[in-house]
């Protein structure tokens, strides 16, 4: 592991984040990549950059029943349930994540806040290298860098413009953007803001 992040994540506080995080309710997560795929085609693989228990994965599952869905998952024990339904995941951090296939969609969600910021840029460029059209991030946001005590713990939540970096670092073209909101009467989410890109080159 290169951070702290990543030992954080890995261990027995990663082991209780899986434990609590138990599903949304699915039409909220069905409704939420509805949205953000309408503006897309031809999406048919698809890679998560962090799965923990495959919530994720399993919407799109509904949504693409003949996709392709893949991620990596750093935590030992959100990974094996993720992929003990059906998911194909690779255990360990995206930091080092040696893949070389590309896929129609490459997305996160929840993730980057968790990432040592002086490696984001690194993550930006994983992400960019191996996606073949679109790239979509749902991230909390902030118009400035901004640490967060996470239950606790410090250096262990980040809020920033994710979408902004990821856009100037990469050849992307913006095509949608959303928010959900905890107090959706319909659809609640935690309060948090997805961007749709396509890359240009």
């Amino acid at each position: 592991m290169k951070t702290e992040q990543e030992v954080f994540w890995q261990g027995e506080f990663g082991d209780a984040y899986t434990d609590r995080n138990a599903p949304p309710s699915l039409k909220s997560n069905l409704n939420l990549f509805a949205k953000a795929l309408s503006k897309t085609s031809g999406v048919r693989t698809v890679y998560e950059v962090g799965t923990n228990r495959g919530l994720n994965l399993d919407a799109l599952r509904h949504l693409l029943p003949d996709g392709q869905l893949h991620g990596i998952e750093i935590n030992h024990k959100a990974a094996a349930i993720a992929a003990g339904k059906g998911h194909q995941i690779e255990v360990g951090s995206v930091l080092s994540c040696q893949e070389a296939r590309t896929f129609d969609l490459v997305f996160t969600r929840g993730v980057l806040i968790h990432i040592n910021p002086a490696e984001l840029p690194a993550v930006y460029d994983f992400m960019g290298r191996i996606a073949g059209k679109y790239i979509l991030v749902d991230e909390y946001f902030s118009p400035n860098p901004v640490a967060i005590d996470y239950r606790g713990n410090q250096e262990r939540l980040f809020k920033r413009d994710f979408a902004k970096e990821i856009m100037d670092r990469l050849s992307l073209e913006l095509v949608d953007y959303g928010f959900t909101w905890k107090h959706d009467p319909n659809f609640p989410l935690d309060d948090s803001t997805w961007f749709l890109f396509r890359k240009t080159r």
